[in-house]
């Protein structure tokens, strides 16, 4: 028997105004799974985030999350059922420390935890803030914030995490340690990532698709997409083009 994806959707669709966002997306991630959205501006993978998470509905399609049909519009039991999304920006209790963040996490789930689940402790050591546990979170620059978000939504015990452009505002050293944070998490839990930096998407080695005008018109490793002429197009469009002619 084959394992029960985390997630599948199938021709997912939406349009905003008459603006075709999302069209006919068919996806799977399994247990442990990494997988990395690229495309450029407006190419739609907000909205499939939207979509996968339950925070709006589709027009067509249907999403099921660890087996279990759900109905989008209904981002609680999307929760309840495992998936947590992280947006671009911080979400944290910034006059609590940064210990008490992850205390306060867990227990708005309380009754969902697993006795097995990780505790305040590990997750700190694993986050990379373990020195500034007992410092007030309003005090963490900008990727320590970022660290501390993805360790929260870790207290929350998903089965799939998704994460909105982490990379944003972050400084030149934050993003190597994110990208070995998101790593080590590869194979415990499934995390899909939304990401504009190249170097930082390249450095996680992951399945990697590519979506343009609301779909997806690319999977696989992002060392064979990076050297693919169409996606390069995709990215710089005429200028693209153009250069290759002039050579």
């Amino acid at each position: 028997m084959s394992a029960i994806p985390v997630l599948e959707a199938r021709e997912l669709s939406i349009a905003f105004g008459g603006v075709q966002a999302v069209r006919e997306v068919t996806l799977k991630v399994m247990r442990g799974e990494l997988i990395c959205i690229i495309g450029p501006n407006g190419a739609g993978k907000s909205s499939l985030l939207d979509l996968i998470s339950g925070t709006v509905k589709a027009s067509s399609g249907d999403v099921s999350v660890n087996g279990t049909p759900l109905r989008g519009g209904n981002p609680g039991a999307f929760a309840r059922a495992g998936v947590i999304r992280k947006f671009q920006g911080t979400n944290i209790f910034q006059g609590l420390s940064v210990r008490d963040n992850l205390i306060v996490a867990a227990a708005g789930v309380a009754s969902l935890r697993v006795a097995a689940g990780p505790s305040s402790e590990a997750l700190l050591e694993m986050a990379g803030l373990a020195d500034c546990a007992d410092e007030k979170a309003e005090f963490l620059p900008h990727g320590r914030r970022q660290w501390l978000e993805i360790a929260m939504a870790m207290m929350c015990q998903p089965s799939l995490l998704l994460l909105d452009e982490p990379c944003a505002g972050m400084n030149v050293g934050d993003a190597p340690v994110l990208a070995r944070l998101l790593r080590n998490l590869n194979g415990k839990i499934a995390v899909v990532i939304i990401e504009h930096d190249m170097k930082f998407v390249r450095s996680l080695r992951s399945r990697t698709l590519v979506m343009h005008q609301g779909a997806i018109v690319r999977d696989g490793d992002f060392a064979t997409l990076e050297t693919d002429r169409e996606i390069r197009e995709i990215y710089l469009g005429r200028r693209a083009r153009e250069r290759e002619c002039c050579r």
